[in-house]
């Protein structure tokens, strides 16, 4: 007899899982080897007999022919990954421990190997908490997480605002979306930025103000500028190439431009037009 004070949920197994685990969910299918004889090739899902002898209620022993799966259905124990909200997208003919709780059919699962020859495509959660309020279930709202899925090509980081001491104002998002070669920064006020790759083009939209500040100079090398709205220059600057200004144009140093002009209003300054 076990003793009382011993934990009746127990390492039950090595398993071989039998077939890929779909992918919302948190169990598998899987065959438990150290139990059953292996079979030839891999593993699939089949009847299995076990013969045994036991006393009767006389002391006789009495032959048992008894049908059985050779398959078990486990639920993911994700132990010390308690951040980790998703079960291993385990592939047929990974390893796997499998545990039971007492003798009962309650069976769980966990990874043991590294397999990297079996498993293939993956989506992986992990969620950090971030309600206050004790006994209420934390979503995707109310928590951090960071998110990367093979299966959808995108890896994302989340923040929330829901706390209240201290209160975040915004949420921000992290997003790469390699399958259309999307990289965004955003938050809940509409500020962004946007690289994509496919039109070479870097997009930045804030509700206010861009502002760039270095202790000596910003190079830009580029065919056209064009500029929509008023430019206000504090500093000498050079300009090489086309330059379209739609607006008034406000200096208080020497600007010169080395190329075509086609501008609104100039005003202050000194300005010198080079037009080859």
């Amino acid at each position: 007899m076990a003793d009382a004070l011993e934990s009746v949920f127990k390492l039950y197994s090595i398993g071989i899982v039998v077939e890929d685990k779909a992918r919302d969910s948190d169990f598998i299918k899987v065959y438990p080897s150290e139990l059953l004889p292996l079979t030839q090739g891999p593993i699939k899902e089949q009847k299995a007999n076990i013969k045994n002898e036991v006393p009767d209620a006389s002391g006789v022993p009495r032959k048992t022919d008894t049908k059985m799966d050779s398959t078990l259905v486990a639920k993911w124990l994700p132990g010390d990954s308690s951040n980790r909200m998703t079960s291993p997208d385990v592939y047929a003919n990974e390893t796997v421990l499998i545990y039971r709780f007492a003798d009962t059919d309650e069976y769980y699962w966990r990874t043991i190997f590294r397999e990297p020859t079996l498993r293939r495509l993956e989506t992986v959660y992990y969620v950090y908490g971030n309600l206050v309020e004790h006994l209420k279930e934390f979503n995707k709202d109310t928590s951090y997480w960071f998110m990367v899925s093979t299966h959808d090509k995108k890896i994302q980081l989340h923040t929330s605002k829901c706390d209240k001491d201290p209160k975040e104002p915004y949420t921000y998002d992290i997003e790469l979306d390699t399958g259309r070669g999307i990289l965004t920064i955003k938050d809940d006020a509409k500020n962004t930025i946007t690289l994509t790759s496919k039109d070479g083009e870097l997009k930045i939209v804030t509700n206010k103000q861009v502002v760039i500040e270095t202790k000596e100079k910003i190079i830009m090398k580029t065919k056209d500028v064009e500029i929509t709205g008023n430019l206000k220059v504090k500093g000498d600057t050079t300009l090489t190439g086309k330059v379209g200004l739609n607006g008034a144009v406000s200096t208080s140093a020497a600007v010169e431009i080395k190329g075509r002009m086609n501008a609104g209003v100039v005003a202050c300054g000194g300005v010198t037009m080079i037009v080859p």
